[in-house]
């Protein structure tokens, strides 16, 4: 797996194994990047999460916040938040290409079942076409 070979790597030497494997694929060097940058603890929302985890402080403490980046979207502003957690308008931030889309960040640290059931559920809403009904676009674990 290209991310197990690239973390270890010094950066001038993962830029370059990752310039190499990646040749003309934006999209997978960015997801590559951004997994390396969370692994090294170079993700603030990934680091706060794992702190939270280990101080036993609320999620809460570590959530999001309007500017941060997630993959390739900045969040620009907080559109409504509930139970389950914050809905944030972003907007793409790669320059691959204009788009601006809904991410939901669900509160809390998930136990394995969860994070099963949530694939399952993210599976069945990818699968999904309805008028009435909002379209997965994508998800993932930050």
């Amino acid at each position: 797996m290209l991310f197990h070979r690239a973390v270890d790597l010094e950066p001038s030497e993962r830029a370059k194994l990752l310039r190499r494997e990646c040749a003309g694929n934006e999209l997978l060097r960015a997801e590559v990047e951004s997994l390396v940058a969370a692994e090294r603890g170079e993700d603030r929302i990934a680091r706060a999460v794992g702190e939270a985890a280990l101080s036993g402080l609320p999620l809460e403490a570590a959530s999001a916040r309007e500017g941060d980046r997630l993959g390739p979207y900045l969040l620009t502003r907080q559109l409504g938040e509930g139970g389950m957690g914050v809905v944030y308008l972003a907007r793409r931030a790669d320059d691959q290409y204009r788009s601006t889309v809904a991410i939901k960040i669900v509160r809390g640290l998930l136990s394995t079942d969860a994070m099963v059931r949530f694939r399952r559920e993210r599976q069945f809403l990818a699968d999904l076409t309805h008028p009435n009904v909002a379209r997965l676009l994508d998800g993932g674990v930050s």
